[in-house]
């Protein structure tokens, strides 16, 4: 998959944190501005996804993520900025190890870098969470 985030930039970090998910590599382009936000966002999604065993190929205005199994018991740094700390947290509602309870397999390091902008993040998404858990 290829994917030109130019137009909207501020959300490529979720499709990186999700793409181990994905079959085949995905392509990130059109974010070469984002690392000149609260951090490098292009350098730091592949910093953390290669924590995460993640095959990543960074470039000036993409990253190139092939998947790989993931590694468990990573702590992803979220450089004081939010977008990180939401997006890897979505990663983290994937059922690592299977099983019919979910383990928690992946920490992120500073959950409260949310607060300004989305305080009750965590909370809704162990909300949303268990409600799709739920038997029905």
């Amino acid at each position: 998959m290829k994917q030109d985030f130019s137009l909207f930039s501020d959300t490529f970090l979720t499709l990186a944190a999700i793409s181990p998910l994905l079959d085949g590599e995905t392509k990130i382009t059109g974010i070469a501005h984002t690392r000149k936000q609260e951090t490098d966002r292009v350098a730091g999604a592949a910093r953390e996804l290669k924590k995460l065993g993640q095959d990543v190929v960074e470039e000036n205005d993409s990253l190139t993520i092939t998947p790989r199994p993931l590694k468990s018991g990573v702590e992803i740094e979220t450089y004081g900025d939010h977008r990180f700390a939401m997006s890897f947290a979505i990663l983290g509602c994937h059922n690592l190890h299977g099983g019919e309870k979910a383990e928690p397999w992946l920490t992120i390091k500073d959950p409260a870098c949310c607060a300004k902008t989305f305080p009750n993040f965590f909370t809704e998404l162990a909300r949303i969470r268990t409600e799709s858990h739920k038997v029905r």
